[in-house]
């Protein structure tokens, strides 16, 4: 199923449901606890532990504006806002 994904998407690194866990517990720890809450952790040490990680404010930006550039060259019309 993500192999698919993968292949629309034209990642040149393997999707995996682990990947996707990883990426949503980094990328959506506005507080630590929201993190261990969306992915039904006991405990904060878990969370914290195994999947949050610090992101610096050059990455964010880089992957963010990599991420806006791969989806306007998929739909050319979210270019212009069409």
């Amino acid at each position: 199923m993500l192999a698919k994904v993968q292949q629309d998407l034209e990642l040149n690194v393997p999707l995996t449901f682990q990947v996707l866990r990883r990426s949503h517990a980094t990328r959506n720890q506005k507080t630590p606890k929201d993190a261990q809450a969306h992915l039904g952790h006991k405990t904060m040490t878990m969370t914290l532990g195994t999947y949050a990680q610090a992101i610096p404010d050059s990455v964010r930006e880089m992957v963010e504006r990599d991420e806006r550039e791969t989806l306007e060259q998929k739909d050319p019309d979210a270019a212009d806002g069409g």
